[in-house]
């Protein structure tokens, strides 16, 4: 309901929708629901007012776009990116999104986000040493980028499951590919 009421307030309504274009890939590695993902955030952006139209390309073209930044002119005409990406430490999760230091040709903050608490709050925690305060500094951080809406989070797709308890024999693989074969039913 607010999302709808921010539209609407900017003028546009799903009679007279916002246009937005989404550079997409078509699957691959991290990207293991990508179409239908996409396509329910399509459908759910079209109920509030804005019409998003895919640019659909292969996993390491939409690294090379991600990479170069949304001022850059191969995204020329890209509102968004949807990408899946590690997010096993602070560096690869935050301070590489968030940071206004870490734009393309260095980071991957893709819109050139900038906000100077979070660049301070960043700062003291690479010169912190102690661990707990390390985490109070990063979910400051991350607190901070939720309130300001720089992303949209959508989902964490990596190795989604659901065993019914007649499966056997299931180990979770510890990297993206999930062998299959080994697995029963009784």
């Amino acid at each position: 309901a607010a999302a709808a009421q921010l539209i609407k307030e900017a003028g546009y309504s799903k009679e007279k929708p916002v246009k937005a274009t989404f550079i997409i890939a078509q699957g691959g590695t991290g990207q293991m629901l990508s179409l239908p993902m996409n396509e329910y955030i399509q459908s759910s952006f079209k109920e509030i007012g804005v019409d998003v139209e895919f640019k659909v390309v292969e996993l390491e073209a939409l690294y090379t776009h991600w990479r170069k930044g949304a001022k850059d002119p191969i995204n020329a005409g890209i509102t968004a990116n949807n990408i899946a990406y590690v997010t096993s430490d602070p560096l690869y999760a935050i301070i590489r999104f968030f940071d206004s230091r870490q734009v393309a040709p260095v980071g991957v903050n893709w819109g050139y986000y900038s906000n100077p608490k979070v660049d301070a709050l960043i700062d003291e925690a690479k010169t912190t040493f102690d661990p707990v305060k390390q985490d109070q500094l990063m979910a400051q951080v991350h607190q901070t980028v939720v309130d300001d809406a720089v992303l949209v989070w959508v989902v964490h797709d990596t190795n989604p499951h659901a065993l019914s308890p007649k499966v056997k024999d299931f180990v979770q693989a510890q990297h993206w590919f999930q062998d299959l074969t080994t697995i029963g039913m009784q």
